[in-house]
């Protein structure tokens, strides 16, 4: 719900959020944070699954951010903007609540960039109509949980900018 919350109330600030129009968001949510309560660490059954529906949940709040975004009229550049916002917000809020580092603050993850790749991949597939919308969500999610799974699987990573030489500091 995170992602939701920022897309709704920072990006595009359409009225009330989504997430707070219907009482099954929150109600889904605290019976979540209940269970997480109650049963600690018993409840995950496994960190891998965790990460696989962490992966499926990432492209699908792309494609989310993206479509409602391109909904209201806006351009191509403000989508992927918010597609990779809606994808990333809710881990961000997470990783905060708990005390973590946000995992997309972490030099090297191959997390907003899996999103973004997920953005960019359903943005033409649903503007110039080369499948129906569904279809092309399908698609992006499929393609941005594949990216994910990979670069888990696989330990793939980014590298900061500054590595690759672009902004190095001129020496006098």
């Amino acid at each position: 719900m995170g992602g939701a919350l920022i897309r709704d109330g920072i990006f595009l600030q359409r009225g009330i959020p989504a997430v707070l129009m219907d009482d099954r968001y929150l109600i889904a949510a605290s019976a979540a944070a209940l269970l997480g309560l109650v049963f600690g660490t018993r409840a995950v059954i496994s960190n891998r699954l965790i990460a696989l529906v962490d992966a499926l949940a990432l492209g699908a709040y792309a494609v989310v951010g993206v479509e409602k975004t391109l909904h209201l009229g806006l351009g191509f550049v403000p989508a992927v903007l918010v597609g990779v916002v809606n994808a990333c917000g809710g881990g961000v809020l997470r990783d905060m609540f708990t005390g973590e580092r946000p995992m997309v603050f972490k030099p090297g993850q191959f997390y907003a960039f899996a999103a973004l790749i997920g953005c960019f991949v359903y943005i033409p597939l649903r503007r110039f109509g080369v499948m129906e919308p569904l279809y092309a969500a399908f698609v992006a999610i499929a393609v941005t949980f594949g990216l994910r799974v990979l670069a888990i699987s696989l330990d793939w990573s980014t590298r900061p900018v500054a590595e690759r030489g672009l902004l190095r500091k001129r020496r006098r």
